[in-house]
């Protein structure tokens, strides 16, 4: 089975333990467009990058975390502040130069994100905003 096939296998198993305030969220009952949307982000990974994401998902889940209730959780501190404060006990602590990182990365994705979307102006209207 490949890194990528793991990987997204892993992610959907975490994703199944994810509670969404409205309840369960119906793109938890859609393992066909997860499959592609996540194989479709890890495919540009090298393939070092991807064994240590594995290894990241498989050491939380044996500690009992789940990243991917990190991922959206710490995604609401923008999208839903309220909600989040309301998590934020359940987080990991971010030191501020991991933060300042994050958002050098973030930084460099929107970049991308805008070159694509003034290039290819329909395709990008296709997904989520950036």
């Amino acid at each position: 089975m490949s890194n990528i096939r793991k990987i997204v296998e892993e992610e959907w198993s975490q994703f199944q333990k994810v509670n969404n305030e409205g309840g369960r969220a119906s793109c938890q009952d859609d393992w066909k467009t997860f499959y592609i949307m996540r194989k479709s982000q890890f495919l540009v990974w090298p393939e070092e990058v991807l064994d240590s994401y594995y290894g990241d998902l498989c050491k939380a889940r044996e500690e009992g975390k789940n990243l991917l209730f990190y991922k959206y959780a710490f995604m609401m501190e923008r999208t839903a502040p309220e909600q989040y404060k309301q998590l934020e006990w359940a987080l990991p602590v971010i030191s501020e130069e991991r933060k300042q990182r994050i958002e050098a990365t973030v930084a460099v994705h929107v970049k991308w994100a805008e070159e694509f979307e003034q290039e290819y102006p329909a395709y990008a209207m296709r997904g989520r905003p950036i």
